[in-house]
């Protein structure tokens, strides 16, 4: 007999997942490039300021859930 799980309770977090399917962050720019074409040039004050933003919701989203009002005072207040 098979046995199935609910996905919310078979990973919780972006870690388990992380985990349980052997993934791991890919930095590079070029891993999407139709995601960065034809986009306006930032300045490096922007790069800067949108670097802090995802950090801030890297290191909140990590550990578990991140709820819509986290995600707003993370990424859309500043």
């Amino acid at each position: 007999m098979i046995q199935t799980a609910v996905i919310t309770e078979a990973i919780t977090s972006l870690t388990n997942a992380h985990t349980r399917f052997g993934l791991v962050r890919v930095e590079d720019v070029q891993f999407f490039p139709e995601w960065s074409k034809g986009l306006a040039k930032i300045t490096e004050a922007e790069k800067t300021c949108l670097d802090v933003v995802r950090r801030r919701y890297l290191y909140h989203c990590g550990e578990g859930d991140v709820l819509e009002g986290t995600v707003i005072l993370l990424v859309v207040s500043p």
